[in-house]
């Protein structure tokens, strides 16, 4: 990463809303803060795209199109649930599609991941853990 895509990188950075993870300012004014020019934050952004670190024309709350970093390499808020969402915001490209998605799981007792359609419930990632603790307590009480 060069000078010049990291000082963009770091103004969108800045920029990104805590709740979805969308950039909240035009090229414009990332190229004012940044002190480059406007047809270097765009390619910049190109760049960034290529590399998954962005995404460029998702839908947010408000309807308006707006660039979005990557919740998995760079997220701005700590709540799971969020990130979760935030995740499928990014995959599907719209807030109002990552909401229809999550009231889905909800109704089905868990999570869709929707890079995957994957339906997966808030204990499923400790399955392994509790396999592991069950065949602690069988090798104590059973002695095997």
């Amino acid at each position: 990463m060069s000078r010049r895509d990291f000082l963009v990188f770091n103004e969108l950075v800045k920029s990104a809303h805590v709740k979805d993870n969308c950039v909240q300012h035009k090229v414009m004014t990332l190229a004012k803060r940044s002190g480059l020019a406007p047809e270097t934050v765009t390619r910049v952004i190109t760049k960034l795209s290529k590399w998954n670190v962005l995404k460029k024309g998702v839908t947010d709350i408000f309807e308006k199109e707006r660039i979005m970093l990557n919740p998995r390499m760079v997220w701005s808020t700590v709540r799971g649930d969020e990130f979760h969402y935030a995740c499928n915001m990014y995959d599907l490209g719209s807030h109002f599609e990552a909401y229809d998605v999550s009231k889905l799981g909800e109704s089905l007792n868990g999570k869709i991941d929707a890079a995957t359609g994957e339906l997966y419930s808030e204990y499923q990632h400790r399955l392994g853990e509790l396999d592991e603790i069950i065949k602690m307590r069988s090798e104590e009480v059973y002695g095997a």
